[in-house]
C-alpha cells in the first residue's frame, strides 16, 4: 500500500466504512473537520494512489462526488530465493561500481558468467 499521511489514512478508513453506499466528498471534509479545498485535495490524492474511485453526482441540487473504496484483495505470494541466493552479485565487493559499460560490467563479469552457465547446465540436465 502506498504511503498515506495521517489525514489520508483517516479519510480512507471513513470511505471504506461506508462500503458500497459510498461517501459524499462534502461529508468527508465535514467529518474530518477540514475545508472543501483540503477535502478535494485528499480525495484526489487517494484517487491518484488507486485507493478510491470518485463518481460525479448531484446531492441536494449541488454537484459533488461520491467516493468509494476500491476493494483490496490479499495476494498469497510465495517467494523462493533458493534459485538466486547464490548469485555472485549479492556478495560482490564491487556491486556499487557495477554498471553496463562501466569498469565492472555484468556483461563481462567472469563470476556472473560462470554462475549463469552453471544454471543453464543444471537446467539442461533436468530435461
Amino acid at each position: 500500500m502506498p504511503y498515506l499521511s495521517e489525514l489520508e489514512r483517516k479519510a480512507l478508513e471513513l470511505i471504506e466504512s461506508k462500503g458500497d453506499e459510498g461517501l459524499f466528498q462534502s461529508e468527508l471534509w465535514k467529518i474530518l473537520g477540514i475545508d472543501s479545498r483540503e477535502g478535494s485535495r485528499i480525495a484526489l490524492q487517494l484517487l491518484k494512489k488507486g485507493l478510491i474511485k470518485r463518481e460525479p453526482v448531484v446531492n441536494n441540487g449541488r454537484r459533488t462526488y461520491k467516493l468509494y473504496a476500491i476493494r483490496r484483495t490479499a495476494i498469497n505470494l510465495r517467494v523462493n530465493l533458493a534459485s538466486v541466493i547464490d548469485i555472485p552479485c549479492f556478495t560482490c565487493m564491487n556491486i556499487d561500481k557495477c554498471s553496463n559499460g562501466g569498469f565492472y560490467d555484468p556483461r563481462t563479469c567472469r563470476l556472473l558468467t560462470e554462475w549463469l552457465l552453471k544454471q543453464v547446465n543444471e537446467k539442461n540436465k533436468g530435461k
